[in-house]
């Protein structure tokens, strides 16, 4: 059933992430990583959650990779890159969103690249639409995920050191970093 965006009302796009992050209350944990034993959300899984309400509500994310590195680590290769997400209305093409993701990704041959994209996309429709998983971190209930639980030590808050990335609005088609030497 196609719908027709010319007969919808004219809301902002903040409001259209409003609409789609009403609809889109959790996703759920489909994947499992048998060799460290746990459960995560699959990049499809994410995809299958929200697609039907961006569509529903004329709301389009164009994903853009702006820069890659690859590194040699031991008996492998990280692979860094900067995604750019456009969010866009589809009502009005003018009134976007756009914000920058450092990901990584790790493999011996070629595919860490598409591991960190997989990550950034993963990463921007959660925390953009603030779409939880279904479970909580820190229950004490979820015993085999936590079967071999260690002691935290707390972290003084003048030992963190912010990101160097920033994630805002921007025109620019360059990715941000407030590093002098411009860039990784």
């Amino acid at each position: 059933m196609k719908k027709e965006f010319s007969n919808m009302s004219k809301k902002t796009l903040a409001q259209k992430i409003v609409d789609v992050m009403s609809e889109v209350t959790s996703v759920s944990k489909r994947g499992v990583n048998t060799f460290q034993n746990y459960k995560y959300a699959k990049e499809s899984d994410y995809i299958e959650a929200i697609r039907p309400a961006l569509i529903k509500h004329g709301v389009i994310v164009l994903p853009t990779l702006m820069s890659e590195r690859m590194d040699p680590i031991k008996d492998s290769f990280i692979t860094s890159i900067q995604m750019k997400f456009t969010v866009i209305n589809a009502d009005d093409p003018k009134d976007t969103y756009e914000t920058i993701i450092p990901a990584q990704g790790s493999d011996k041959t070629d595919k860490g690249i598409y591991k960190a994209i997989t990550g950034a996309k993963k990463y921007f429709v959660s925390n953009t639409f603030l779409i939880p998983t279904n479970d909580d971190a820190e229950d004490d209930s979820d015993e085999q995920r936590y079967s071999s639980k260690k002691e935290l030590t707390p972290v003084a808050a003048s030992t963190v050191t912010p990101s160097k990335f920033v994630a805002s609005k921007s025109t620019s088609s360059k990715p941000q970093d407030t590093d002098s030497n411009g860039g990784w």
